[in-house]
């Protein structure tokens, strides 16, 4: 009888809790992050309240921050590569309609401008803390939108050697409305292309479907035009269920976008390097900025990433 109980509750969780449960434990690991930390330094936070204002936000900046805002947005940084260009390296992006970004940054905030705040007796303000991140010193904009993914070049694409993008999706390439067998009908097949190639930069889109097959485009593309083909896909991969695109230019009428597009279909850019014309700046990924409510002046911006 206890086995026949057993089943059936696992029948009426189903796939909705199952979904439910991957949702939510990005956050609530980042919530574990933030909690922690604040267990294991509340002491020593408590020392530097009557000293200097700079090295108390720094400290709180550094407990904010930790890895809870990667975490949040599900993204690692490889680093910079400098040569002849300077290469924006990233190793993992994860984009699934199943992950509300937007809420887990506002409940995030909550806590920090809540419990964290309180606790610390500290009146603490994020502003413009939300999926979003900006690439300087080239002002490009990085934008979640649950499955979908848009990053803003513009005004510096002309700045853009090339973009390299390697998309793991959980789906499977279509070859005359059956699996792709092997690896070359799935070169073949599993994939297409724009149809026009003019301008700079030059775009590298690799799909690798469920059965680890591989399928590669590349082209280049003008920012400020539509690359769209006669039937309005760009990068496409060819699949039995589900869409996923890549789209490089003019999109949605703004000029410099290069977009991830996704449906019924979970994809991970397990490689995106945004190779830049040289510029002396370092590159510094920024997001949001914390402050104290009270004073406008003590402010001090979060950062994803700094090149060293």
């Amino acid at each position: 009888m206890k086995t026949k109980r057993v089943r059936r509750m696992k029948n009426k969780i189903g796939k909705k809790g199952v979904l439910f449960t991957i949702t939510t434990i990005v956050l609530l690991l980042a919530l574990f992050s933030l909690s922690h930390s604040f267990l294991v330094r509340s002491r020593s936070l408590s020392h530097l309240l009557g000293s200097g204002f700079g090295e108390k936000l720094l400290f709180i900046h550094d407990d904010v921050l930790s890895n809870s805002y990667r975490m949040l947005l599900d993204i690692i940084v490889e680093g910079v590569e400098r040569n002849s260009t300077a290469i924006l390296k990233f190793d993992h992006i994860f984009l699934s309609s199943q992950r509300d970004y937007d809420a887990y940054m506002q409940n995030y905030e909550s806590l920090v401008e809540g419990t964290y705040a309180s606790l610390n007796n500290i009146d603490l303000s994020l502003e413009g803390f939300n999926s979003s991140f900006s690439i300087l010193p080239y002002n490009t904009t990085f934008d979640y939108e649950e499955e979908n993914l848009s990053v803003y070049t513009m005004p510096a694409a002309e700045h853009i050697e090339s973009i390299t993008a390697y998309i793991s999706i959980n789906g499977t390439f279509d070859c005359s409305g059956l699996a792709c067998p092997g690896q070359e009908e799935s070169q073949e097949n599993g994939c297409q292309g724009p149809g026009n190639t003019a301008g700079n930069p030059v775009i590298f889109i690799t799909w690798q479907d469920s059965n680890s097959f591989t399928c590669t485009q590349a082209k280049e593309l003008s920012p400020t035009e539509n690359n769209d083909k006669g039937n309005g896909k760009q990068f496409a991969a060819n699949l039995l269920s589900g869409n996923a695109e890549v789209k490089y230019g003019t999109v949605l009428g703004r000029d410099g976008v290069f977009k991830l597009i996704a449906s019924g279909i979970e994809s991970n850019l397990t490689q995106l390097d945004i190779e830049y014309r040289l510029a002396p700046e370092k590159i510094m990924l920024k997001g949001g900025v914390l402050g104290i409510s009270s004073d406008a002046a003590k402010r001090s911006h979060l950062v994803l990433y700094q090149e060293p």
